[in-house]
């Protein structure tokens, strides 16, 4: 009954059933003073939608003061169409890199922050990592990311001046186990993903003191309405009181 339900899910979510309805696009949010930064949102594979949305309001609400936008990398595509097109992070990860740049050379002297979303953290990391040496991002939030375990994170950890942060959930078996094995994660591994079982760490290698993995709680459920399941670390309600001050200026 559980795999038949799980089976259920996974397609719904494969064929974007959940967001055939009408979906106001997200707002970004211009900053509160003039010197406290950019924050980019990098979506998933549904591209902008109102969860999104939510999330920008409630990092507001929690205390973040930077600017604040989304980055749709899918070109129109959703579900397995965009994650099909993720996995030639070619295109994906270029176009954001371009975005970065942009955003610092007009402020060189302002902080960039990010967060991303399933598949969406495969291409913030490539992108990141595809930056001139010059261009640094303060802090990574990933929710849920949708990468092999053994994803080689050096490459964007030489562009971070403060911390990547994942949340992972062992309880996200739907897509992060059962889609990631049949459809493949982000960066094209048939297995279950980073977002649920972690980043594997390399054995005392100081470059990876940078990455802070944050394994579900299940006292988040009660707290937060946060039941472990697939992208539940962007819900309002958690972003506002755990997310938000990670992205505080150190």
């Amino acid at each position: 009954m559980f795999m038949c339900s799980a089976f259920a899910a996974l397609i719904a979510a494969a064929i974007g059933l959940p967001f055939l309805i009408f979906r106001p696009l997200p707002t970004d949010l211009p900053a509160l003073s003039d010197d406290t930064g950019t924050l980019i949102h990098v979506v998933g594979w549904n591209g902008p939608c109102p969860a999104d949305r939510d999330l920008l309001y409630a990092l507001r609400d929690g205390g973040c003061s930077m600017a604040m936008e989304t980055f749709d990398w899918t070109a129109g595509a959703r579900s397995l169409t965009a994650l099909w097109r993720a996995q030639d992070f070619a295109a994906p990860a270029r176009d954001l890199a371009t975005h970065i740049e942009s955003i610092w050379r007009l402020h060189p002297t302002w902080p960039i922050s990010m967060t991303a979303d399933s598949s969406g953290c495969g291409v913030a990391l490539a992108a990141i990592a595809s930056l001139p040496p010059e261009i640094h991002i303060r802090t990574l939030v990933l929710s849920s990311p949708a990468l092999w375990p053994r994803y080689d994170l050096h490459p964007a950890l030489r562009h971070i001046d403060g911390q990547i942060i994942s949340f992972n959930s062992n309880r996200d078996f739907v897509i992060l186990c059962l889609g990631t094995t049949i459809f493949g994660t982000v960066d094209n591994h048939h297995t279950h993903a980073a977002g649920r079982v972690g980043f594997t760490v390399p054995t005392n290698d100081p470059a990876y003191a940078k990455l802070r993995q944050i394994p579900y709680d299940p006292a988040w459920a009660t707290e937060f309405g946060n039941n472990g399941g697939h992208s539940r670390a962007l819900s309002p309600k958690f972003a506002r009181a755990m997310i938000a001050p990670l992205l505080a200026p150190p």
